[in-house]
């Protein structure tokens, strides 16, 4: 039986706590007119290991993932990208959740 090593996007998604999702735009980050590409942003704002970052699922678009380690790393690098657009589908159509149709009811 062949084995085959795990993709590098798994194991981000394992080992990092937090994930922060944006929709993948044709042409690259560039095409949002960023003063630089986040990712050269955070080799120099963070240490090595504090984050990590590679391609995600998304319904409806393609999507980039951010991982890191801290709370306060993911709102700095958020924060310095206001262009970026969250990989948010939760008021598409293909989503569905009982929270959405309001089987739950209203939370007191």
């Amino acid at each position: 039986m062949v084995r085959r090593s795990e993709s590098q996007f798994k194991a981000d998604d394992r080992a990092y706590p937090i994930r922060v999702k944006f929709k993948a735009h044709i042409g690259g980050t560039r095409m949002l007119g960023l003063p630089e590409y986040p990712e050269t942003w955070l080799r120099r704002e963070l240490p090595k290991l504090a984050w990590s970052w590679g391609p995600a699922q998304s319904v409806g678009s393609a999507a980039t993932a951010y991982y890191f380690r801290s709370i306060d790393d993911a709102q700095r690098f958020v924060a310095a990208f206001p262009q970026l657009e969250l990989a948010d589908a939760i008021d598409g159509p293909v989503y569905t959740s009982p929270a959405k149709s309001g089987v739950f009811g209203p939370r007191p």
